[in-house]
């Protein structure tokens, strides 16, 4: 039998045609595999395929998960991956979190925690049910406390044992609130010490603006405060006194007395203004002045001692707060 060119054409053709199709829905496993890897697979409590606990450790803590279950309807999981390939650990905690509805239908009281050994990474998602007892504050406290330390030192099963077994003890018997409390401030400066850092920083500058526009304005913006017999300086910008150009006088000489080179007294209890002239210039100068028998200091700006007292003020507040619809805590352990 002879074989011509086109029907060697027609069986290449077809057989590339074959490996296309082939191709096209191997490609689209691989994408539907991709996909659904957004969520990681939950068989029992304890899900450690990174391979980090034994057997035997492995069953007790399934055990207590179950009996822990049992008694309330709350749900303890863990997940050990070696690698999360660049996902979002809080994504995906939280998408498998709801997937499979861990805890009771009507308390969502589940838990699920999540440890990726490559990215060091460590996560947990607490059910709304559980935020009462399992704060955030209380979730940092267990990882920092339990896990991270036997993380850091390399005994992976010692730290999840030890984790679990907390949180355990904890839903079935709430958490010290001194120990809470404790964990709780330490928490707080952590979360706030780089923006009190910052807002101090701002605030120093701010203040330090202030006092240097003003040191620079002199007299002119403030009220000077004297008690009778007392003497003082004018200092004005643009104003040399040692020039015979300048004068300078007092509204009523029987509350102030002025003298050329820029010296003043407080002579009676009064106010009165104080005039500052050039010769060759047609603009004034007021300054008030106000002499009592109070001990006040010699000058005073109400705007500047404003915004000091609003500095201080803001510097006390509690300027850091986050809001989550759900509980949940994580970091790192490298």
């Amino acid at each position: 039998m002879t074989i011509t060119k086109g029907a060697v054409m027609k069986s290449r053709l077809g057989k590339l045609f074959f490996c296309l199709i082939i191709c096209f829905f191997f490609g689209s496993s691989l994408t539907v595999v991709r996909a659904s890897e957004d969520t990681l697979e939950i068989n029992n409590y304890i899900n450690d395929y990174a391979n980090l606990i034994d057997e035997e450790t492995e069953s007790k803590m399934n055990q207590a998960g179950s009996t822990l279950e049992r008694n309330t309807g709350a749900q303890v999981v863990f997940i050990t991956v070696d690698s999360l390939e660049g996902q979002d650990i809080r994504q995906v905690a939280y998408k498998t979190f709801n997937k499979y509805g861990l805890g009771d239908e009507n308390l969502d009281n589940g838990i699920l925690f999540i440890v990726s050994m490559e990215e060091k990474e460590r996560y947990m998602e607490v059910g709304t049910g559980l935020e009462g007892t399992i704060t955030d504050i209380a979730s940092q406290h267990l990882q920092t406390d339990y896990l991270v330390p036997q993380f850091q030192d390399g005994n992976y099963q010692k730290g999840l044992e030890d984790l679990y077994y907390q949180i355990i003890d904890a839903i079935t018997n709430g958490i010290d609130s001194g120990e809470l409390d404790a964990a709780a401030n330490t928490n707080q400066e952590e979360e706030n010490g780089f923006f009190n850092l910052i807002f101090t920083i701002i605030l120093i500058a701010i203040i330090l603006f202030i006092l240097f526009y003003y040191s620079f304005s002199g007299s002119s913006n403030v009220e000077i405060i004297l008690k009778p017999g007392q003497r003082y300086k004018l200092n004005v910008r643009g104003y040399d006194f040692n020039d015979e150009s300048i004068l300078v006088s007092s509204q009523d000489p029987s509350i102030v007395q002025v003298e050329a080179d820029g010296w003043i007294t407080g002579v009676s209890i009064g106010k009165t203004l104080i005039t500052l002239q050039k010769l060759n210039e047609h603009t004034k100068k007021q300054i008030p002045v106000h002499v009592t028998r109070r001990p006040n200091s010699s000058r005073r700006n109400d705007r500047t001692l404003e915004y000091l007292l609003w500095g201080s003020m803001l510097s006390n507040r509690h300027r850091y707060t986050s809001h989550r619809s759900r509980g949940g805590f994580g970091g790192g352990f490298g």
